[in-house]
């Protein structure tokens, strides 16, 4: 029998079942095709299979992907042997490559940057729009804890989002609310051989070594579980500031593809953190960054900003200046003043 949290989460280790995969799937609107991640591995086979068979009773069509990073010897095997799980499944499957050298450092986030873009690049020249990747919720319970250590803001400990736009791409994570040992029991259940990555066990990448103390964890209440409790409260808060920040931007905000004029009035009346926030939108969206400036350089923005002298100063390509008027513009840092 499935035994439940309060919060809903499933925490036993039964096989995940095509019904219960059709419920997870609910969230998310009908397509007529989409693309799944096929690493190999126990979490990815496991949607994979759930995913085929959904498609299949829906008349979607969906096409696999494994990506061949070329960092282990064995890698091109292993993407012919998923190759030939999914042809007994009568499932489209596609090896994408690194088109360049990963590279020896950071080689997990420059493999997973590679992995990414490529799945991307498929879907976007096939004009397929919804990809669906296997994280599950040990993956959400380390990305978290992995946030706090690098003390992130409530957008970072919000974790990984079930559904975002990619570069045009929907991509949705269907298993996110489920723990690991559920998809592998369902590889299991399904006589599926998944592939183990090494890299899992290896002490020198963080998420290694957050599970060699897993357990102990666990005996003192730190768990996936509890942890989504907390982290579910911090993705409402962060949902908050996001209506409070569009509703700024929609009454106190002009902008074009060149420039982003905020008003200096509504800005100074503002909380100091919806203040960053506002700054930070704007910089990554002049700068046309994926990723915010660090906090320590906003913080030191803020506080030149307030300064009544202040007159104009540069972060993530961006020029910040004051009119006579107070309001602030940005615009890219080679446009001048």
């Amino acid at each position: 029998m499935q035994n439940k949290k309060p919060n809903g989460l499933v925490v036993d280790n039964s096989p995940l079942s095509v019904q219960e995969f059709t419920s997870l799937m609910q969230e998310f609107d009908p397509v007529s095709a989409m693309a799944v991640g096929l690493s190999g591995g126990a979490d990815s086979l496991a949607l994979a299979f759930l995913l085929h068979q959904w498609c299949q009773s829906r008349q979607i069509s969906l096409t696999a992907l494994t990506f061949d990073h070329k960092i282990r010897p064995e890698s091109s095997e292993e993407a012919e042997y998923i190759a030939e799980i999914t042809a007994s499944w009568s499932l489209e499957h596609v090896i994408l490559t690194a088109q360049e050298d990963i590279g020896s450092t950071k080689i997990q986030e420059s493999a997973r940057n590679a992995r990414y873009q490529a799945m991307f690049h498929y879907c976007q020249d096939r004009k397929i729009q919804t990809l669906a990747t296997a994280h599950h919720l040990d993956d959400q319970f380390e990305t978290v804890l992995m946030r706090f250590a690098r003390g992130s803001g409530i957008n970072g400990l919000s974790g990984i989002r079930a559904e975002r736009d990619a570069q045009g791409i929907r991509l949705i994570r269907p298993v996110l609310a489920i723990a690991k040992s559920r998809l592998i029991a369902t590889c299991q259940a399904e006589g599926l051989q998944w592939i183990e990555d090494p890299s899992n066990t290896n002490l020198n990448f963080t998420r290694a070594q957050i599970r060699q103390v897993s357990e102990h964890l666990k005996g003192i209440g730190i768990t996936p579980e509890n942890i989504e409790k907390s982290r579910v409260k911090i993705e409402s808060a962060q949902s908050f500031v996001t209506e409070v920040l569009a509703q700024f931007y929609k009454d106190h905000v002009t902008s074009n593809t060149d420039e982003i004029i905020i008003s200096g009035p509504a800005f100074e009346d503002c909380h100091p953190y919806l203040k960053t926030c506002i700054l930070e939108k704007a910089l990554m969206m002049i700068g046309r960054s994926q990723y915010p400036p660090k906090s320590k350089h906003l913080k030191n923005m803020l506080e030149k900003i307030a300064r009544d002298n202040f007159k104009s100063t540069t972060l993530n390509q961006c020029l910040v200046y004051r009119t006579k008027a107070r309001d602030l513009v940005i615009s890219p840092e080679n446009a001048g003043l």
